[in-house]
């Protein structure tokens, strides 16, 4: 029974560590934020509106995602120059993109940043700060800040239809930016749309989306677009803001771990582990079953050989043992002597014993020879050669020397 309670509050425990939280910030600040509960980052579990302190304690990671309209997206070229100049080369570029004192902004890098084009993502320090401060009096500790909408990845653009206060409105996300635009101004951005551009819609502008592009739109809700941008690359969440490198490391892995597990990009890959798994386990257990019948082979061999060479012994438990016993017993009643007795050691030691060089003593238990007064640590090597493949063996044990049989190799 506790057994069991220890697997149940281990399993809970792993359960909450792969659960999401979002935090969708808002454009002003709100005594209620909106949420999302995702057990896996890929679909939303639960969502709604509750105050800083009174949001679901759900473990795992906290993410937090900034309205696209408090962000602006930039193209720099950066010239080829060495990590520590990138960073005032890179805040020099941006001066010349941007109204206000780039100092008042926080900005981030494309997060495969190299040299020549690249972009740049800023936002205002003093409304992030604003923005989060509820959140980190009420304990939350933010892992990622991500933006709500990112540029596309390819030419192939995509629109979003969003149901606001005012009116509806469509965000395009093009290759190099991020822009919204009323549906007054749709005949200006109508150049922007292809075959392939993608049209979602919140469920209150689905008919908004239809009637001024004249396609069917995707239904995508608030929530499942915040869980959407919480698997963009780039990361807010640097300078004031970073976590440490630990955090960091688990929260790059428990990501890593929720795509290779749910993601459906990656299920040819779970597939393929699987197999490769049972696969594994199939040829373990064949293995274990040819080692096992070859066990009981030798054992069986064992006991033919004890049987037939001593036909006396009717009752095999340790053939080994028996037949050193049973040959034991053989030397006895023919008078031979066996390689332990004291007469056979000493023999083996003579050869060794320089001439001018006498014991002090020797002394037999029965097993072993343990030689005393003499310094046999000038034997040449060869001789020892000869006694280890006689089945002897010859070592220090203190100031003496022991002679043993160990049986041949």
């Amino acid at each position: 029974m506790f057994a069991f309670c220890g697997v149940n509050v281990a399993s809970q425990a792993l359960y909450n560590e792969f659960l999401m939280l979002i935090i969708a910030l808002p454009l002003s600040p709100a005594s209620e934020l909106t949420y999302v509960v995702s057990l896996d980052g890929q679909g939303v579990q639960s969502s709604g509106q509750a105050a800083p302190e009174r949001l679901p304690r759900v473990g795992g990671e906290v993410v937090a995602v900034v309205p696209w309209q408090r962000l602006s997206w930039h193209q720099v070229t950066l010239p080829p120059v060495s990590a520590q100049r990138r960073l005032a080369v890179l805040q020099g570029l941006l001066e010349d993109q941007v109204l206000q004192d780039v100092e008042s902004l926080h900005w981030v890098t494309s997060p495969t940043l190299t040299q020549g084009e690249t972009s740049v993502l800023a936002c205002d320090k003093a409304w992030l700060r604003q923005a989060l401060a509820p959140l980190a009096e009420a304990g939350w500790v933010i892992q990622r800040i991500v933006p709500e909408f990112c540029p596309a990845e390819s030419e192939s653009v995509s629109f979003h239809a969003l149901q606001t206060l005012d009116e509806p409105q469509l965000v395009a996300c093009l290759p190099d930016a991020v822009i919204g635009f009323p549906h007054a101004a749709w005949p200006a951005w109508d150049r922007h749309w292809q075959a392939g551009s993608r049209l979602m819609a919140e469920p209150a502008a689905l008919t908004f989306a239809r009637d001024l592009t004249g396609q069917e739109p995707q239904l995508q809700t608030a929530p499942q677009r915040w869980l959407k941008a919480c698997q963009s690359p780039w990361d807010l969440a640097q300078g004031e803001w970073a976590q440490n490198r630990h955090r960091r490391t688990w929260r790059f892995g428990l990501q890593a771990w929720q795509q290779l597990r749910h993601a459906p990009a990656w299920q040819p890959v779970r597939w393929a582990l699987g197999l490769m798994l049972v696969a594994n386990l199939v040829g373990l257990q064949i293995w274990a079953l040819q080692a096992r019948q070859h066990t009981n082979a030798l054992a069986e061999a064992s006991r033919n050989i004890l049987q037939q060479t001593f036909p006396g012994v009717q009752v095999v438990v340790d053939p080994l043992r028996q037949m050193q016993q049973a040959v034991h017993q053989l030397r006895q009643q023919s008078g031979a002597s066996a390689p332990e007795d004291f007469e056979m050691l000493l023999a083996r030691l003579a050869p060794l014993l320089p001439n001018e060089l006498t014991p002090q003593a020797l002394r037999y238990d029965g097993k072993t020879l343990t030689v005393q007064g003499a310094a046999l640590d000038q034997v040449a090597p060869q001789a020892l050669a000869d006694l280890s493949r006689q089945g002897y063996q010859l070592r220090a044990q203190g100031n003496d020397w022991v002679l043993s049989w160990e049986g041949r190799p």
